[in-house]
């Protein structure tokens, strides 16, 4: 079987790559991921596997497209447009040169999106006598990918931005290994225990209705241990953190 495998980093990448590959799958990697930031960590994830590519030979297909604008008004969206128990922060977004209020929910916010407009985000705390509202603008100027806001239930990622990016970077590959012909597609994030296991599972299958072609299963997890060996072994770079600048701040941040 062609399996075309999301790639979040070479690490993960190890194990995932040794167990397909055992069982006489052509496997080939593909890399998107606008999560990593800042960018010097988007470089570093990159050049690991570049490097991983060149000691154990296996086809990537990268995406080098970095849009942290994009990413982050989608990451935005779904931390603030979902319900939040804290109740201390809301999020208001304008589109240019309307100048008139997009709606909340999700559905209407990345239609403003799909119009490529430059959007104005203004973050405001309820309590707006203590603390200064945050505004900035951004243009968004790509294709819009299928995403999957979650509210954090059994199945879910507890940080619906994590139900957004897993989303956004899986209905890409879905959506790249049916135009190109592969027999399926599936993602190094299957491997990671730290990951929302059954959520993944879930977005992928679903996925793969939508864009007809076979998701393919399988509990990677069992080989995690392996993938420490192996990176170790290899030298390749290992990170501190999922990916995203909240992710950065949550492992490194004050608690």
């Amino acid at each position: 079987m062609r399996i075309l495998v999301h790639v979040c980093c070479a690490p993960c990448f190890t194990s995932v790559h040794k167990t397909l590959t055992a069982q006489g799958h052509d496997v080939v990697g593909y890399f998107f991921n606008p999560n990593i930031h800042p960018y010097q960590e988007f470089l570093n994830r990159l050049h690991c596997l570049e490097r991983y590519t060149a000691l154990i030979p296996v086809k990537v297909i990268y995406d080098r497209s970095y849009n942290l604008d994009k990413y982050l008004v989608g990451a935005l969206d779904a931390m603030y447009s979902s319900p939040s128990s804290s109740g201390e922060t809301k999020v208001e977004h304008q589109a240019k040169p309307t100048n008139s209020k997009v709606k909340k929910d999700n559905a209407a916010f990345q239609e403003k999106v799909h119009q490529k407009e430059s959007l104005s985000i203004k973050l405001t705390p309820q309590d707006a006598s203590s603390v200064m509202p945050v505004s900035f603008n951004i243009h968004d100027d790509i294709k819009v990918e299928e995403t999957k806001t979650t509210t954090g239930t059994n199945n879910d990622p507890d940080k619906p931005r994590c139900g957004y990016c897993i989303g956004l970077r899986l209905s890409r590959c879905a959506e790249y290994a049916a135009k190109k012909g592969y027999d399926a597609f599936t993602t190094t994030l299957l491997e990671s225990k730290y990951q929302p296991h059954d959520h993944i599972r879930s977005v992928g299958f679903e996925l793969a209705i939508k864009h007809g072609i076979e998701f393919y299963y399988e509990d990677f997890r069992s080989g995690w241990k392996e993938s420490i060996r192996l990176s170790k072994e290899l030298e390749l770079y290992r990170q501190q953190y999922c990916g995203c600048i909240f992710s950065e701040y949550e492992r490194f941040g004050p608690e």
